[in-house]
């Protein structure tokens, strides 16, 4: 993607790790923030940095057998291809998630796959707030088409799921005592001073962004379906050509090429 940085001399150490086990097929990357230090980019960082010293994180990439998408995820081309690519709907195109497809269906091909921290890719977070809103509202509108597209949920179940789902988040987070406590756990791996309410707001405006995409997703879909124009997500198994993606930064998650 387009608003990541590869640390000095990435190719070649990647060819030096590949080159000394030739069974890896798929190889994860460590993410971190390159604006670790901005309004928005702190909170990620700090985020980030919970998850990785969290044995949560170590069982995550155990599960998934060490296939997990990274913003480095580096795949062998032919397996690739074999896993069908990442998907397309027509008329209601992945604002988010598909990655997350991507390495479901390379992992369903059961590959060596492993995890490099030796690897590093910087990832710039949105720093102003309606480029950090619409980033978080992509994520939670990619969250009810993966439901819907991928795990096929039945469209009655998906209503009743997001909307229950999104009621007892907006309680949790109205109940502000709860979303304090787990946030403040998280400050003892904080490196850039960051105060409490500052978490708490961004959590917020987080939050609130991603029940709006998976709302308005749910409702997208719901009038897709009745006027009978939902589709099939297409691969590249399906396809006798290779696509190349490219769309413009501003308006898909700052990614020009993909």
């Amino acid at each position: 993607n387009a608003d990541n940085i590869l640390e000095e001399n990435f190719i070649l150490n990647l060819e030096q790790i590949l080159k000394k086990n030739k069974e890896i097929k798929v190889l994860s990357t460590l993410n971190t923030v390159a604006n670790n230090k901005s309004f928005f980019g702190s909170y990620v960082d700090l985020q980030n940095k919970y998850r990785l010293r969290t044995d949560d994180h170590i069982f995550r990439l155990i599960n998934s057998k060490f296939i997990s998408f990274t913003e480095g995820f580096v795949v062998k081309k032919n397996l690739y291809l074999e896993s069908g690519g990442i998907p397309v709907i027509r008329g209601d195109d992945f604002k988010a998630g598909e990655d997350f497809i991507l390495a479901d269906m390379i992992r369903e091909i059961q590959p060596n796959g492993n995890f490099s921290s030796n690897l590093q890719i910087k990832h710039f977070i949105p720093e102003k707030l309606k480029d950090f809103y619409y980033n978080r509202f992509i994520r939670g509108y990619g969250t009810t088409q993966v439901n819907f597209y991928y795990y096929n949920t039945e469209i009655i179940n998906l209503f009743f799921k997001t909307l229950l789902k999104n009621i007892l988040k907006l309680i949790y987070i109205i109940s502000i005592f709860f979303p304090l406590i787990s946030l403040k756990q998280k400050l003892i791996y904080d490196t850039n001073r960051i105060s409490l309410f500052k978490l708490f707001l961004i959590y917020c405006i987080e939050q609130v962004a991603i029940i709006h995409g998976e709302l308005k997703s749910l409702f997208k879909i719901i009038i897709l379906k009745l006027s009978n124009k939902t589709s099939n997500p297409e691969y590249l198994t399906n396809q006798k050509k290779f696509r190349l993606y490219v769309s413009s930064s501003a308006k898909n998650k700052f990614s020009a090429l993909k």
